[in-house]
């Protein structure tokens, strides 16, 4: 079965991604607060140039593929920090992130992994909610069942119980595709679908922020005449990419069921085209040694930086930034 639906997998995702990678955060985080504060900077300076009274508008936060949660459960940390701190997020022109109400709405397919992610952030929603009402506004966080193809619509057709206005069209001032999402958009239909509806999605002056992670990324016109795109694919049959180097299975104890453990075998990778399937199994062992297996899998594109950029303009969208990483690309996008 696809490896994000089942039940076991949330908890050992998250214990998985702590072994490869450490407690975090991880190197996209500075990434995505630094877009948020880029939101509320541009915000604050479009108050100070208008001589209209000042809106109340929510600044919006989508995040897609959000998981179990990490990438708002970093923001609202950081915002946390750094009001508990006296900054308030202050910047140039003087708009502290609590001048305007904020909405978080994490989107994801997987109903286990959305309810792992309402479950692990709600202390920290807690806290950041009472810094909100302390300055006089409002924090409010949501989670929405859907995929990156049609999150918009979905949105929208939810709009007042998700407490989300129009601007212009739009309904989100910062769009995050965090780090492995975008590679399970597995051919140019979803990829343009995920472009249509961030653009309809996007209020005026809004942001995307999407990566793609470096083993699923080709860089044409970085080839030479002896290489092609297949060579890219096989240095990764080779087992090049995250995660790609545990020979062995890897053991994780469970933290919420002390007694129970997760196995992850290593993967059978196999490729379709520029599709690559990653399958596994996962044991769940229980406190008398018995072990239960299930068979997970999901799959990953190949993404060519050319195609990419040519399916951003397609859908009238540019590129502000490009910003490299260890692991991944950033790509950061504005209607044109």
């Amino acid at each position: 079965m696809a490896a994000y639906h089942n039940p076991h997998w949330p908890e050992a995702y998250d214990l998985w991604v702590e072994h490869l990678f450490g407690p975090g955060p991880y190197e996209d985080a500075a990434v995505f607060r630094n877009a948020f504060h880029g939101i509320i900077r541009a915000r604050g300076t479009r108050r100070e140039e208008q001589e209209t009274p000042a809106t109340n508008e929510p600044i919006a936060v989508f995040d897609l593929g959000t998981g179990t949660g990490r990438v708002v459960q970093d923001l609202l940390a950081g915002i946390s920090r750094e009001s508990e701190g006296g900054s308030g997020l202050s910047n140039a022109v003087g708009a502290p992130v609590f001048a305007w109400p904020l909405r978080f709405i994490g989107v994801e397919p997987s109903g286990p992994m959305l309810s792992r992610a309402e479950r692990r952030t709600a202390p920290l929603v807690a806290r950041v909610r009472q810094l909100a009402d302390d300055a006089k506004t409002r924090l409010d966080v949501a989670w929405l069942r859907g995929e990156a193809s049609d999150f918009a619509d979905r949105a929208e057709s939810k709009a007042a119980e998700l407490s989300i206005l129009h601007d212009g069209g739009g309904i989100v001032d910062l769009v995050i595709f965090a780090a492995g999402g975008f590679g399970h958009l597995v051919d140019d239909a979803e990829v343009k679908a995920f472009l249509e509806q961030a653009r309809k999605a996007l209020k005026r002056n809004g942001r995307v922020t999407v990566s793609i992670l470096h083993e699923f990324l080709v860089e044409e016109d970085e080839l030479d005449e002896a290489q092609t795109v297949g060579s890219i694919l096989e240095a990764n049959r080779a087992g090049a990419g995250v995660g790609s180097g545990d020979a062995e299975p890897i053991r994780l104890k469970s933290l919420d069921h002390p007694g129970i453990a997760y196995v992850r075998y290593p993967s059978k990778k196999s490729w379709d085209g520029e599709v690559q399937r990653d399958e596994f199994e996962l044991g769940v062992v229980d406190q008398n040694g018995n072990e239960l297996y299930h068979e997970l899998e999901w799959k990953n594109r190949i993404t060519s930086a050319r195609q990419w950029s040519e399916l951003v303009s397609a859908a009238e969208l540019k590129i502000l930034e490009r910003i490299e990483g260890t692991i991944q690309t950033w790509w950061v996008l504005e209607r044109k």
